[in-house]
């Protein structure tokens, strides 16, 4: 694991855009994880709600627990910064 990894600390109140400047691919990953999330596809839409969505409340608009949600996004960026 990297050391940005450990120093990103995500937990609830972690806001989706904090994840994406760092991590770019987060984005697509949200898409695919849940069909409720399509319309970030949309750079505009994506942009605004990265600065006000929290990870819980991408949770509650995925059906996904917070915990369970930490846990994917981490594993997510782990592979990818292999």
């Amino acid at each position: 694991m990297s050391d940005d990894i450990k120093e990103l600390n995500i937990n609830e109140k972690t806001l989706i855009g904090d994840i994406a400047k760092e991590y770019p691919f987060i984005r697509e990953f949200l898409i695919e994880l849940s069909p409720k999330f399509a319309k970030l596809k949309n750079p505009v839409l994506f942009k605004a709600m990265s600065s006000k969505a929290t990870i819980a409340l991408v949770s509650e608009k995925s059906g996904f627990e917070v915990e369970d949600l930490i846990r994917m996004i981490t594993k997510h960026i782990r592979e990818k910064d292999i």
